[in-house]
C-alpha cells in the first residue's frame, strides 16, 4: 500500500461524547516512549531501532501483521538471509515470500528483542534515507500502544486494568470504538522459522454513505483505499464512471480516486473523503497460490485482502489508544498533549 495520490480537502466532526477520568484506583503504565519522525509528505512517520548495534528506521505499519526488513538492509548488516520459513508474507503488489533472518538484538526505545523477522519483497525511502524496514503488529500487540502522530510520540503501555478510562491527555471529545483482530502474537521471540503466527491487524467497523465494512487501520499508507472489487459491487464504481481520478495501474488494471460523502465510525465523520481504489493483487505473483481443494475457480490468497483501509490522510488527524486485550480503540483529534505518564525501561 505504497501508492502515493493527492487528497482532497476533507474536514472531520466528532461527536460530543464526554472524556472519561482516570479512576482513583487506576494508573496506567507506560513502559517506553519512542519519538518518530516524518518519512516524509503524507503523514506516515518512521521509527527509529537499532539492529545489533547499527541504528535504523523503520515505517509504522499497521497495515502489515509482520514486521520486516528489507533485503539491502539485511546485506548491509551482514546477516543470512533463509529460505522457507513456514508462513508467507503478502504484499498489496502480489509479492510472495517465504524468506526471513535472525536478528539477535533488535532495539526500539527501552525494549530488546531477539527473534527471527521476515524480509521484505520491496525496498522504500525516505527524504532522510531509506526505509529499512516495517514495525507491524507483532511488535505492538503485546502491549496497549498510543499513536500520537501530533506529538510524533509512538508509546507502549501495560495492557491496561482501567477499561474505559485511558486518554490522559487534554481533550474536549473521545470516541471509543469496539475493535475486531486476531489474538496478539504469542511466540515473540519467534524462533523455530516463523511458524503460524496469529493476526494482529486493527479492524473497525465504519459506515461509507450507509454501507457498513470492517476496515482495516493502516498507518503504513498515505491513502485510505478500496478494492476495484469492492468499489464495483457495492457502489457500482469504475475507472470509467462520473468523478473517477486516474491514478494509473497497478498490475495492468487501472488505479483511480473518488471522493465519497462521508465516512463514519462511532463518534467521528470524515466529510469527503478521497479513496484510492485498486485491484487486488494479493496472491497474484505467488507461485504456490494454488487452487482451493474446495473450488476450481478461487485460488488460496484470494480474498485475504481487506475490502477497505484508512490510511494516514484520516489517521493523521486522530490521536488513538490502542487497547489490544480489551479490543477497544479510543481516539480523539490529533492536539497537542499533555506529558505522557513517565516511561519505565522494559524488555518485551
Amino acid at each position: 500500500m505504497k501508492l502515493a495520490a493527492p487528497i482532497a480537502a476533507f474536514s472531520f466532526a466528532f461527536a460530543a461524547f464526554s472524556v472519561p477520568a482516570l479512576a482513583q484506583d487506576c494508573k496506567l503504565q507506560m513502559v517506553n516512549s519512542i519519538s518518530m519522525m516524518p518519512a516524509g509528505p503524507g503523514g506516515r512517520m518512521l521509527v527509529p531501532v537499532t539492529i545489533n548495534g547499527t541504528p535504523k528506521q523503520f515505517l509504522l505499519d499497521t497495515g502489515s501483521s509482520l514486521s520486516e526488513l528489507t533485503e539491502s538492509t539485511a546485506k548491509a548488516l551482514g546477516l543470512h538471509v533463509l529460505d522457507g520459513a513456514r508462513i508467507k508474507l503478502l504484499d498489496t503488489a502480489g509479492n510472495a515470500t517465504r524468506r526471513y533472518t535472525h536478528v539477535n538484538d533488535f532495539q526500539i526505545g527501552t525494549m530488546h528483542g531477539d527473534f527471527d523477522m521476515m524480509i521484505s519483497s520491496t525496498e522504500g525511502s525516505a527524504p532522510n534515507g531509506p526505509i529499512d524496514g516495517m514495525l507491524a503488529g507483532d511488535l505492538m500487540s503485546r502491549y496497549d500502544v498510543e499513536f500520537d502522530f501530533a506529538g510524533r510520540k509512538l508509546n507502549y503501555f501495560i495492557p491496561n486494568n482501567c477499561n474505559g478510562h485511558v486518554i490522559y491527555w487534554p481533550s474536549s471529545v473521545v470516541a471509543v470504538v469496539s475493535i475486531k483482530l486476531g489474538q496478539p502474537m504469542r511466540n515473540i521471540p519467534f524462533g523455530g522459522g516463523l511458524g503460524n503466527p496469529d493476526d494482529p491487524h486493527i479492524r473497525v467497523p465504519i459506515t461509507l454513505e450507509g454501507k457498513t465494512f470492517d476496515a482495516v487501520l493502516n498507518t503504513g499508507a498515505p491513502n485510505s483505499t478500496m478494492s476495484a472489487e469492492t468499489a464495483k459491487r457495492v457502489f457500482g464504481l469504475t475507472a470509467d464512471s462520473p468523478g473517477s481520478v486516474p491514478l494509473g495501474t497497478a498490475g495492468g488494471a487501472k488505479v483511480f480516486g473518488h471522493v465519497f460523502d462521508s465516512l463514519t465510525f462511532e463518534g467521528v465523520t470524515v466529510n469527503q473523503p478521497h479513496v484510492v481504489i485498486r485491484p487486488d493483487l494479493i496472491g497474484s505473483k505467488d507461485p504456490d497460490n494454488g487452487v482451493r481443494t474446495d473450488s476450481r475457480a478461487l485460488r488460496v490468497d484470494d480474498g485475504i485482502g481487506p475490502e477497505v483501509t484508512l490510511g494516514m490522510d484520516v489517521l493523521k488527524h486522530l490521536h488513538l489508544y490502542v487497547a489490544y486485550k480489551e479490543k477497544k480503540l479510543y481516539l480523539t483529534p490529533a492536539d497537542a498533549p499533555a506529558a505522557a505518564p513517565d516511561a519505565a525501561a522494559a524488555k518485551p
